[in-house]
This record gives structure tokens, sequence and C-alpha cells, in this order.
């Protein structure tokens, strides 16, 4: 009663606090509305009345005008800046992943060596000659925002001027760092992770207002993570000043990755449903026999935890469920109701003797201990029914969670999209470098050159090999 009692009091409690939270989210949006500490919500987009009757603007119906936040949403431009009194320059962006590794879902950290091509059109190199790096011209500055550490071990002297008609100049910086992941495990072991690259521009008193544009994402071929599978197309999600955490234009870029679940499945889960089933065993021994019944009891139980605890290391802390908990949860709930229906059982013959008369003399016989074992065989059936069921409803579940497409599986709070073949040329999976300065695309080129080991879709036959086929030639 007292640990029934117990659960009702945590689940009334945990039922007032999300109540409580979202009372307090609701006051504080409400309090700011008004205050003007959220300017970009204290206004409708569309007009609002005024409440007094001396109204300046522009009609007698007293409409207000809309905030700037609002009041240019006609144009692309202007909507993303905010303003219209401003140039956009847009940057060109690409990335290419040289090295991942040290992939730690506990931490929520991975180690990444990646470059950066930057691109943009330059007012200031218009008319320089080609090919010479512009010293005089500003590069835009860039944070990695999701960065624990980094470190720039390589970038351009200078800006290098590629069409001096329009002043389109370039340059590249090579990074190695070791960055924050939004890890989501809601379908562990069947989870799938984006090791995202996070770079935001700075400002730092630049006259114009700066926007990304995503070009493209090279992974160099001979990466490999042990536990993980990659996924042929890296993923991508651009956000604007007012949709981005460090309130500047920010491109994520990264991969996904699938975990190999092989492992998970038939050396814990496996395992962990095999012994739980043991506990069917119980009713193969009478029921008068408690001590032989309680043997086994103690036998189970510990290797059930330790199953249990034995994946819990490669997770991280959440406030949700995942998949093997569920599983692990219903092992457990399984091995309990096995073994509170056999202490029922074994209870039920001593109560005649428990309420026996002081005054009798002679042990107490049990007359329907003979309709107690068929009553204890025909729960044991119908639990087995239960239990083959919820192992082939969760199968069911595993395998829907396997076929999900990647960026479904991960779950995240931003839009992920993912590159697709068609940036890449014809009948290639690589990505074109073609459009980056000469000088950055022998750079590109020659790091592709670096590795010697065939890509996984030549090796799948998706993909033909074009070097084999020109040395055939």
């Amino acid at each position: 009663v007292w640990n029934l009692g117990f659960i009702i009091y945590a689940i009334h409690r945990k039922r007032q606090e999300r109540i409580y939270s979202q009372q307090s989210i609701m006051g504080a949006l409400e309090m700011s509305r008004f205050s003007g500490l959220l300017p970009r919500y204290s206004k409708s987009p569309l007009t609002v009345k005024r409440k007094g009757s001396g109204s300046k603007g522009s009609g007698s119906d007293g409409e207000e005008e809309m905030s700037p936040a609002f009041s240019h949403r006609g144009t692309g431009v202007e909507a993303f800046t905010g303003t219209s009194n401003q140039e956009t320059q847009v940057i060109s962006i690409a990335f290419r992943i040289w090295l991942i590794r040290n992939v730690d879902l506990v931490k929520a950290t991975f180690e990444c060596k990646f470059r950066v091509f930057l691109e943009w059109l330059d007012e200031a190199a218009v008319g320089l000659e080609k090919g010479k790096k512009a010293k005089e011209l500003k590069v835009p500055s860039l944070a990695i925002t999701n960065a624990v550490q980094a470190e720039v071990l390589d970038r351009s002297s200078a800006p290098e001027v590629v069409n001096p008609a329009t002043g389109h100049v370039a340059v590249q910086m090579l990074f190695r760092a070791t960055l924050r992941m939004d890890q989501q495990v809601r379908h562990f072991p069947f989870d799938c992770q984006w090791l995202a690259v996070t770079v935001s521009l700075k400002e730092e008193g630049c006259a114009q207002n700066r926007s990304f544009v995503f070009q493209y994402c090279e992974v160099d071929e001979g990466l490999s993570l042990d536990e993980w599978y990659l996924c042929p197309d890296p993923a991508f999600s651009t956000l604007t000043k007012q949709d981005a955490p460090s309130i500047q234009d920010t491109v994520m870029c990264g991969l996904l990755i699938r975990r190999a679940s092989r492992y998970y499945v038939v050396n814990i889960m496996l395992m962990l449903g095999l012994i739980s089933s043991i506990a069917f065993a119980i009713y193969t021994v009478n029921v008068s026999l408690f001590w032989e019944r309680a043997e086994v009891f103690l036998g189970i139980f510990p290797l059930i935890v330790i199953f249990k605890m034995s994946a819990q290391g490669k997770l991280p802390r959440v406030g949700y469920s995942t998949k093997f908990d569920r599983f692990a949860t219903a092992c457990q709930t399984l091995f309990l109701v096995i073994v509170m229906g056999c202490m029922a059982a074994s209870f039920i013959p001593k109560v005649p003797t428990w309420f026996r008369p002081c005054n009798s003399e002679g042990p107490v016989v049990f007359a329907g201990e003979a309709l107690l074992a068929e009553v204890e065989h025909i729960c044991c059936y119908v639990l087995i029914s239960m239990w083959l069921a919820w192992i082939v409803w969760f199968t069911w579940q595993a395998r829907q969670a396997q076929r999900l497409d990647p960026v479904e599986n991960m779950q995240s709070r931003v839009p992920v999209k993912l590159q697709g073949r068609q940036h890449a040329p014809q009948g290639s999976c690589e990505a074109s470098v073609e459009g980056l300065a000469p000088s950055l695309s022998i750079v590109a080129q020659e790091e592709k050159k670096r590795t010697k080991r065939p890509s996984l879709l030549v090796a799948l036959g998706i993909v033909e090999d074009k070097e084999k086929h020109e040395k055939q030639g």
C-alpha cells in the first residue's frame, strides 16, 4: 500500500510540475510582450488597433504602423535582414570533411578536421589582377559556434581574386576542432546522429549585411567509424539571424551516421530476453516448494541487472526512454510479475494455517492445491502468449526504426536537408570543386588523391570506378 501511494504521489507531483512550468512560460511571454523584451513578437505582423483616440499616422481608424521586423516582408532579402537600407553581401560556403573520430555520446562531443571554402563578390576587387592575393580585402570572420576547442591549421594568406570583372574572391581555412553534437537517442540502438559543423558569421563592424549560401559538402572517401555506418549524402541546414542561437547567419553541415545495432541486439538484448524467459521455468517446480523457486529468482535477477547496466554506459543521461530502456523494462516487468504470482501462489496454502483456531490440534490440510496448480498453469500460458506477442511487436517497431530515413530518425530541432546527388557532376558521387579559385581547387583535388582506398559506393557496385575503366581503355 505504501509503494502504491508513493507511485500515485510521484505521478501527481510530476503532473503539477509540468502544469507549473507551462504557466511560468506563458506568464513570462505575456510579461515580455508588454515590457518590450521581445520586439519581434510584441506586435502582430498585421495592423494593430490603438487603444487611444489620438493616433498619429495613416487613417481615421487608428491603425498603427508595423514594426521594422515585419514591414518589409515583401522581398526575401529585406525580410531576411530586417531592413532595406543596406545591401546584403552573399557569401558562398563549402566544406570538405577530412577526418572524424572519437564520437562520444555520453560527453556529446566528437573530433573533426575539416576545410572551409569561402567565396564572395567584393567591389574593391574589381579590376585587380586575376589570381592576385588581395591583402587589402577583409576576410569574413567565422565562428565555430559548437566548438569545445578549435584551432586553425592552415589558411589563405589573403583573399584570391577569381574574376576581376565581378570582384569574385575566395579564401580557405583548415580547422581541427572538438565539436559538440545534439545527440538524439530515442531509437537507441537503432538511432542516427548528425555530426555537424556549425559555422556563424561575425559582424565585427561590417558596413554590409552578410548572409550565407550553402554550396556543397564533400567527405573524404577513406573516412570510416567503427561503430557507425556513414550515410552517403551529407546533411546541411541554413539558419537566419532570427532563428540561429548565435543571433548570426549560420550554416550547419556534416555527416549523418547510423549505429551498427548488431552488437547490442545479439550480445545484450537477445541475451536479456532469453534470461528473462528462463523465469518461466519456475512453473515446473511444485507450488509448495517455495525455497526451490526462490533459488531460481536469486540466480536470474542479478543477470538482468548486469545486462541492463552494460548498455547504460554507452548512453547520455536524457529525460526520455529509449527503445532499449523499454525492452529492459519489459524484461524486468515480466520477471517481477512471475515472482509476485509465485509468491501469491505459495502464500494461499498457508492462509488456513495462519487463521486456524488456537485450540486446534494437528496440521491443517489445504484442499485446493490441485485447483491452485491448474490456475497457475493457466497464468503461465497467458504470460507466455503476452510475452511472445510483445516480442513480435517490439521487433516490428525496431525494424521500422531501422528503415526510417536518417533525417526522420534523428528528429533534429532544426530543418535538415540532404545534399543529394544533384550537387555532384553527372555519374560521380563527389562534389564539384570547379567553381573555386584555381589554387583552392588544386588544394581540394590534392586532398582527394591522398587516400588510395576505393569508395564504398564503388565497392558495392553502385558507381563505376573511373580509374579502372581508364586503365582498361
